[in-house]
């Protein structure tokens, strides 16, 4: 018969004493007779009630000598029913120290390696900042800027895109506004000079330009817009009494607006509303 007097406090898993390790072993050295030497003299209490077993568990009864305990059998019925339906009561779960040790550790490498992978962004972005710096600084250099006088401004702002645009991928390329526009102008005076452009020179991508014609109001009818750049532009020509007007091809097509979510191509009527015929674009 085992008690928590052949185990050290070592062996318990908390200071309750109820629970053992897996590594506890009992105590050889410790004795079994004095558990039963004042087994005449007091009366032991059992450690637990339990309500559907008799009570008539008679002690142990000692030898002639009175040193050693017989051990006989017990006359408590038992009830297998009872044993059967048994239900162990859900303790408290206790890790031995090497699964605790071993959780945490687990637990600080995360931290540790979510600490690292923002360690080496920060470090990519003051690269990508020390790049930008040094093409700005290219870009305002005194031999640049005299360049620039003695050519025109859009070649000019061309010539700062090549520079800041240079050794840089397809996609980490980045345009202003002015230069967004100066590309577009080229484009839609001929569209496969500016392709034969493209593999010569970094330009802005197609799609590039497409998007940044979609954010100007165009709508159906008289745009007072244009009319105002048409304006602005005519103040500085010279001035002439010709009206002219230019062909262009014309076909069915429909297509698809994100920006309004609209299908463009159908017979737009302005204010008196879109008809389901398709119009010649």
């Amino acid at each position: 018969m085992l008690c928590q007097r052949h185990f050290k406090n070592a062996d318990f898993a908390d200071d309750s004493m109820t629970k053992l390790l897996r590594t506890a072993i009992p105590n050889d050295g410790a004795p079994t007779s004095r558990m039963f030497s004042s087994v005449g003299h007091s009366q032991q209490k059992p450690l637990c009630d339990i309500s559907n077993l008799q009570n008539t568990e008679t002690a142990p009864q000692l030898n002639a000598e009175g040193n050693e305990p017989v051990i006989t059998q017990s006359t408590v019925p038992y009830d297998h029913h009872a044993i059967e339906n048994f239900q162990p009561v859900a303790g408290p779960s206790t890790a031995s120290p090497s699964q605790a040790q071993q959780t945490r550790e687990n637990k600080l490498f995360g931290k540790c390696r979510k600490y690292m992978q923002k360690v080496c962004q920060l470090r990519n972005r003051l690269k990508n900042f020390k790049k930008k710096e040094i093409l700005n600084v290219i870009t305002e250099d005194i031999a640049v800027k005299k360049l620039s006088e003695k050519i025109t401004p859009a070649f000019s702002l061309l010539l700062q895109g090549q520079i800041r645009n240079f050794k840089k991928k397809v996609t980490g390329r980045r345009w202003s506004k002015e230069e967004k526009i100066t590309a577009l102008r080229i484009y839609k005076r001929s569209p496969t000079c500016y392709r034969l452009l493209r593999r010569l020179f970094p330009l802005p991508s197609i799609s590039t330009l497409k998007t940044l014609l979609r954010k100007l109001p165009f709508g159906v009818g008289i745009n007072k817009p244009i009319f105002t750049v048409l304006k602005r532009f005519a103040v500085t020509q010279a001035p002439s009494d010709t009206l002219m007007f230019d062909e262009m091809s014309i076909k069915k097509h429909l297509q698809y607006n994100p920006k309004d979510d609209i299908i463009e191509g159908y017979q737009d009527h302005g204010t008196h509303g879109r008809s389901s015929a398709t119009a010649m674009l």
